[in-house]
């Protein structure tokens, strides 16, 4: 009986795994490749400041890891390519980044994209903890600018 049980068990749970796999698989794709005729002016033109945004996020991510700019050149470059390609960008740090300002966010965020570069080079400790300094240099230069203007 035993037997039996283990072959039932093994030949329902082919059955239930072919039936889900059936159930979740449309015989169609939903989404095919991307057709530009069935975007209007508009779509496409999102889509092109989106893109010229990320390769301005992605040089300046790539220098700033390698510690040819820095931190503050860096964020003036993503904030200012922001402000003119991709608004929805700081906003969205607005959420999700801690700070006063969204240059501070931005500033914070891209330290947070280059620590991410620490699971494939954890050579990257070293710079990280330089970006880190300098954002601490940059929020105490704020304060005491804030501080004088009172």
């Amino acid at each position: 009986m035993t037997r039996f049980a283990a072959i039932s068990a093994i030949f329902l749970t082919g059955a239930f795994a072919t039936l889900l796999v059936n159930l979740h698989t449309p015989s169609e794709p939903l989404i095919g490749q991307y057709d530009e005729s069935h975007c209007d002016e508009r779509t496409r033109q999102k889509v092109v400041s989106y893109y010229l945004f990320k390769s301005t996020l992605t040089a300046v991510l790539n220098s700033l890891a390698q510690g040819t700019t820095s931190l503050k050149e860096a964020r003036n470059q993503v904030y200012e390519s922001a402000l003119q390609y991709n608004p929805e960008y700081l906003r969205r740090l607005a959420i999700c980044e801690r700070g006063t300002t969204p240059q501070e966010r931005v500033a914070r965020n891209l330290i947070g994209h280059v620590c991410g570069l620490e699971l494939t080079d954890p050579t990257i400790c070293v710079r990280i903890f330089a970006l880190e300094i300098e954002f601490a240099e940059m929020q105490q230069a704020s304060t005491e600018s804030r501080s004088t203007k009172s």
